[in-house]
């Protein structure tokens, strides 16, 4: 529960350029440098973040959805910190969100597009494989793992390092470090 409501809303609401934390895209750039699998997500476009402070539930079940409408791009960010994967019928959660966002996007015949344009990034403590990992091999569309104590550390100390953050909030995300 503290995974959604918290944690993946205050990451959501520092990635959201429209946040009302005054810093744009800072924060997402940061975040994409970070993960080298998503240097070719397009940044110049209109960017949706959600939950965001207008739209606070998830979307489609997505704890966090980057999206580019533009470029026909996605970001699907798992979290799971002291949740097990939902799987239905034998298929793990992250495929099915493929799957919607997929089709949302217009890719539905066409695999190899939707496996370059959607990016799936599994955010844990220990960096571990999402269950039924083999689902994913099999349509080859391979989670990028990260972890809190590596890349979500790193993201928030260069957001704390960021020259424009003003003291309040640069004081909010110590504290979250912490």
């Amino acid at each position: 529960e503290d995974e959604r409501r918290l944690h993946s809303r205050f990451i959501a609401y520092l990635l959201s350029p429209k946040s009302e934390h005054d810093m744009g895209d800072a924060f997402l750039k940061k975040f994409v440098a970070i993960i080298p699998q998503l240097k070719d997500f397009d940044l110049g476009n209109e960017i949706i973040i959600l939950p965001n402070e207008v739209e606070r539930s998830e979307k489609d079940d997505i704890d966090i959805l980057i999206e580019n409408k533009e470029k026909n791009q996605a970001i699907i960010i798992e979290n799971k910190i002291n949740a097990g994967d939902s799987n239905h019928d034998g298929k793990p959660q992250m495929l099915i969100y493929f799957d919607k966002i997929k089709k949302k996007l217009g890719y539905e015949n066409q695999d190899q597009e939707a496996i370059k344009n959607i990016k799936l990034v599994y955010v844990t403590l220990d960096r571990h494989e999402p269950s039924l990992y083999e689902e994913f091999k099999k349509r080859n569309i391979i989670p990028t793992l990260i972890d809190y104590r590596k890349e979500i550390k790193q993201w928030l100390e260069d957001c704390i390092d960021d020259k424009l953050i003003n003291d309040f909030l640069k004081e909010i995300l110590r504290q979250y470090l912490n």
